[in-house]
């Protein structure tokens, strides 16, 4: 194993084992639908398409576990035929992630089977409503208090809840979603749990002095 090789092996350990002290929590923010210019739509459009395709590759492959996770084409089924179809949207990290996760839910089956349970096959999809983001500063990233960034799209993305995640917390992995039409994407992060009650704490406490300015507000305005 190269000298790289290792020091990654070894930062993701130490990480893997100080997140264990630390809460994870998953927040969602939406992407702006009103400020996404046309060609992230389109770059948004084109990214569910592939992953799809990706995604149905995966299932219909006689050996998903020896699929390279470099792939740049992969064949769609048009009508009664088959035709290669380019991944020119998804990024690599995005294509290992897709592959990655196909793999972890045919082991879940298989250890469901193992204990008894009756499961199926992994079924082919019209369509994906979920892409991996994998690691922060690499496939995503926040700009401010108001845009992010996403692999392979070029806009700066307006987001509306980033105001929910804890000044200091950690960001992992992310999940790009398209539901109903509109955009989201699924946080996960890790705070450490002193900074957690902090966070709460003076939540609450303003919640509480809120409420009791708008408790006296009334009052006044009554008297």
């Amino acid at each position: 194993m190269s000298t790289k090789n290792q020091r990654i092996k070894a930062t993701l350990k130490d990480t893997k084992e100080r997140r264990t002290q630390m809460k994870c929590r998953v927040y969602t923010v939406k992407l702006d639908r009103s400020h996404l210019n046309q060609d992230s739509l389109t770059r948004l459009k084109l990214l569910f398409l592939e992953a799809k395709w990706l995604y149905n590759y995966c299932v219909g492959h006689p050996n998903v576990f020896s699929i390279d996770d470099k792939v740049k084409e992969v064949p769609v089924k048009v009508k009664d035929r088959f035709e290669l179809r380019q991944l020119r949207q998804l990024s690599s990290h995005m294509r290992q992630s897709i592959i990655t996760r196909t793999q972890q839910n045919i082991r879940g089956l298989a250890r469901a089977k193992a204990k008894g349970h009756k499961v199926g096959r992994l079924k082919f999809k019209s369509y994906a409503n979920s892409i991996p983001l994998k690691q922060y500063g690499k496939t995503y990233k926040f700009i401010n208090s108001k845009y992010m960034q996403i692999q392979m799209i070029q806009q700066k993305l307006r987001v509306n809840g980033l105001e929910q995640l804890p000044s200091n917390c950690e960001c992992a992995n992310a999940t790009l979603l398209h539901q109903h039409g509109d955009y989201y994407v699924a946080i996960t992060t890790y705070t450490s749990r002193e900074h957690l009650y902090h966070f709460w704490a003076v939540y609450v406490t303003f919640c509480f002095f809120r409420k009791i300015m708008k408790d006296n507000a009334i009052l006044v305005k009554d008297l």
